[in-house]
């Protein structure tokens, strides 16, 4: 950010261009694919993303009342939670693949997607792995009071603890208790 404007730098010729000027309006984080081509962010509730290194770019529309997001290594897709409910997106319509999402984390390549579901008394986490993961079944991780410790960069090893006991849950295989009376120290 310079002068109130975020601005990007174009390593060839290593000058700043300018991205927005509009950064008092910009909520929460921004997030660039891995070549840096896109920056995605929420402006007013609406999830929007914009070329990186064009001057005056126009921002594109993905989605209103979006409160959390997360786009893929490549920057092709987009997950995010409008209204609670769980969304996938190619930049150009988002297709709902899940319902009262509190939480969730994405592969890199995002064909893998772990979320987490609050019910009145519990929390369900869930995977889906697929190319179309609309389609794809959920596989139930746990129920109850849950804490994700750690998991691999593709999603199919996940670590929680559930009350005072460690488990550790891969692909389709049941979790696997590690400890009880663990005493855990961090968290993702």
């Amino acid at each position: 950010v310079q002068d109130g404007a975020l601005m990007s730098v174009d390593l060839p010729s290593n000058k700043a261009i300018e991205v927005t000027d509009e950064t008092d309006k910009i909520e929460g984080t921004l997030d660039a694919d891995e070549s840096y081509s896109r920056i995605f962010y929420v402006v007013d509730g609406e999830l929007v993303y914009r070329p990186v290194g064009k001057k005056n770019s126009e921002e594109t529309r993905i989605a209103k009342d979006v409160t959390r997001f997360k786009i893929t290594a490549d920057g092709k897709k987009v997950f995010y939670i409008k209204s609670g409910d769980l969304f996938v997106s190619n930049l150009k319509e988002g297709t709902k693949i899940a319902k009262d999402v509190s939480e969730f984390y994405i592969a890199p390549n995002g064909k893998t997607v772990v979320y987490g579901v609050r019910g009145d008394d519990d929390y369900t986490l869930y995977r889906k792995t697929g190319s179309n993961l609309e389609k794809a079944d959920a596989k139930k991780i746990a129920t109850g009071t849950i804490d994700v410790e750690w998991f691999d960069e593709d999603l199919n090893t996940i670590i929680f603890s559930s009350e005072d006991t460690l488990y550790s849950q891969t692909g389709t295989k049941d979790k696997v208790k590690i400890a009880s009376d663990a005493d855990i120290g961090g968290r993702v």
